[in-house]
């Protein structure tokens, strides 16, 4: 789906319910962050620690969000500084 890391931590940073502790859980289980986006419910479900409402948010927009779209966005904002 997403070919950086780099992506699929913004894509997951705009999840609701992924702050950087549902984010940590994620990295330690998979440092490359692809297996939120390629496991089933069932098997990611015990690698979130999330309510069941804001599990059910999470997955919904793990599947919705338009992160392409967020990128292109962000970039035309933001200032690097090297």
């Amino acid at each position: 789906m997403y070919d950086t890391v780099r992506d699929r931590l913004i894509h997951l940073h705009h999840c609701r319910g992924a702050g950087w502790k549902t984010i940590h859980s994620l990295l330690k289980a998979d440092p490359t962050l692809t297996a939120p986006f390629s496991l089933p419910p069932n098997d990611l479900r015990p690698l979130i620690p999330l309510s069941d409402a804001q599990w059910t948010a999470f997955f919904h927009d793990l599947h919705s969000i338009d992160v392409q779209g967020i990128v292109k966005s962000l970039s035309s904002t933001l200032t690097v500084f090297s």
